[in-house]
């Protein structure tokens, strides 16, 4: 069994104290130590429009994300997208790719 907390996980420790009937014992009841809020990012970190890919990636490294806010370059309030890891990684080697073929003669 995991549990995402934190960036993080807690891992099958957790297995042997939900064995016995489904509750923990030896521990504090986990429903009382995990909340939603604790996956959550308190400040999420908007990507501009504007930005480069490069930047996104950064971001997301930065806030251990894999998604950000895209928001318009002329007003932050105003998020027009999400902007996904996979994704921008794709858009970004296919632009790398299609540099390489253009600095090789087209080849």
């Amino acid at each position: 069994m995991l549990v995402p907390t934190l960036g993080g996980c807690v891992a099958g420790f957790l297995v042997r104290f939900f064995q016995h009937g489904g509750r923990p014992h030896g521990v504090a009841d986990i429903d009382q130590l995990l909340y939603a809020s604790d996956l959550l990012n308190r400040v999420p970190v908007p990507w501009r429009a504007g930005d480069d890919l490069t930047t996104g990636l950064r971001l997301m490294d930065a806030g251990v994300v894999d998604r950000l806010p895209v928001v318009a370059d002329d007003d932050s309030s105003r998020a027009i997208s999400i902007a996904h890891r996979a994704e921008t990684l794709k858009v970004q080697g296919e632009a790398l790719k299609a540099t390489w073929r253009a600095n090789q003669g087209g080849a």
